[in-house]
């Protein structure tokens, strides 16, 4: 009779242990839910539901697969609304880059959603599904999410239609802030580029345009407002450049701004890792095989900028010592992304906008090391000028002396000259005075 029992109690356990009761605005789901790794990728709705044994559970807000193009996740939950009335819930799947995802209630498909099906009537940066229980109605939702080229991750959160919209709001404000912030800085470093023509600036204008265009990617604004399917499939199957590309301006900028060719072999690596990205861009955009393995490249290579920063402030280099906290908030701001995308960093910092923050900080200490070099410049031209002036003056008191050395040597032979005709003259006239007489 005991065991009969305990074997009952497990069983109501597991029958009712994972109904998520709604009793408040926002709301976790993720640690609540169940999840069943599908490698085939070939079970359907209908497969899954038969399958239900095999889902376990998650105990975790946030789940992490890195890059993950060989199998499907379902997750699963039941939701159970407790009130005496009807209720509307918005549930967030918050991971802007996951390419695919179907939401069901029960065997029935509610809406495709993510970076290759966003909905054209979605406004959010992340894909939602709308949820809608009657009173004391209690249903079961599945999603089935598969990515292609970017990092799967999962975190979903339920909430109510004005908690979810000023949220939203003031998450898109940030981001729009972030945005402008970043291209006023863009245009004021071309602005420069335009007046002195040092191409330091215009590697750095390269470097923000492509960071922007990225992390338009990277937070769903792009998807949102700028890119259709059809275009964004195709940023997708290209994903690698795109990842590349503010790394490779970036190379070019600290190779010009802290003269690097000053040290030989420093720039030969440099030269040598900047030739394997490039040749790793072209590979990745062409095959899949070590797809998790393509940002090692460009982590490495920023890696390798730092440290030649460092040793450049090390060595006493006037423009490694203005850019060097640059480089630390870029380096944070990159492991962040890329312990991220290959499943290491489980934490979600997306609303304490920790990627933005850095990036914002080595803009502005980027921008105040190239006003800095302005300066520099201009000091070293005035040097130039105070240098030449003096120089002319000095050649002008050596020209002056030359010439009064030279007007001497003239007036003396001036005046040899005459005493010679004088006595010329002379000689000439007695001649003439004897031959007379």
């Amino acid at each position: 009779m005991k065991k009969l029992l305990i074997v009952l109690i497990i069983f109501i356990s597991n029958l009712f242990g994972n109904i998520i009761e709604l009793n408040s605005n926002n709301l976790e789901i993720l640690s609540q839910s169940k999840i069943y790794i599908d490698n085939t990728r070939k079970l359907n709705i209908d497969e899954i539901i038969k399958n239900d044994k095999n889902f376990v559970n998650v105990n975790s807000s946030i789940k992490n697969y890195g890059y993950s193009p060989k199998f499907d996740v379902w997750i699963k939950f039941t939701l159970h609304n407790k009130k005496d009335e009807p209720i509307t819930k918005i549930l967030e799947f918050s991971n802007s880059l996951v390419t695919n995802i179907s939401f069901y209630e029960d065997t029935n498909l509610i809406k495709n959603e993510g970076l290759l099906n966003k909905d054209i009537n979605r406004k959010s940066v992340n894909p939602t599904f709308v949820i809608n229980l009657d009173k004391n109605e209690t249903k079961t939702f599945y999603l089935k999410v598969f990515s292609k080229k970017t990092a799967l991750t999962l975190n979903l959160n339920l909430y109510s239609n004005d908690e979810f919209y000023s949220k939203e709001i003031f998450h898109q404000v940030i981001l729009a802030l972030f945005f402008g912030a970043m291209i006023i800085l863009a245009l004021y470093n071309f602005a420069i580029f335009l007046m002195i023509k040092d191409i330091s600036y215009l590697y750095y204008v390269g470097y923000i345009t492509t960071l922007v265009f990225h992390h338009l990617l990277y937070v769903g604004f792009a998807n949102l407002y700028f890119v259709d399917d059809r275009f964004m499939k195709i940023i997708v199957d290209y994903a690698a450049l795109f990842i590349a590309l503010p790394v490779l301006f970036l190379a070019f900028f600290s190779k010009s701004f802290l003269e690097i060719k000053q040290y030989p072999k420093i720039n030969m690596i440099l030269n040598i890792l900047m030739l394997v990205m490039i040749i790793s861009v072209i590979y990745f955009s062409f095959f899949n095989y070590l797809l998790k393995y393509r940002n090692i490249v460009p982590i490495l290579l920023m890696s390798y900028l730092f440290g030649i920063t460092l040793y450049a402030f090390i060595k006493k280099n006037a423009q490694a010592k203005l850019i060097l906290f640059g480089w630390a908030a870029i380096l944070i701001a990159g492991l962040i992304m890329y312990l991220s995308s290959v499943g290491i960093f489980n934490v979600d910092l997306t609303s304490y906008y920790v990627v933005e923050i850095s990036f914002i900080l080595e803009a502005l200490v980027f921008s105040i090391a190239l006003s800095n070099r302005i300066k520099r410049l201009q000091e070293e031209k005035n040097k130039i000028q105070i240098k030449l002036i003096e120089e002319q003056k000095d050649n002008e008191e050596k020209l002056n002396k030359l010439v009064i050395q030279k007007t001497d040597k003239l007036n003396k032979a001036l005046e040899e000259k005459d005493i010679l005709l004088k006595e010329l003259n002379h000689r000439v006239k007695n001649n003439m005075q004897t031959i007379i007489s």
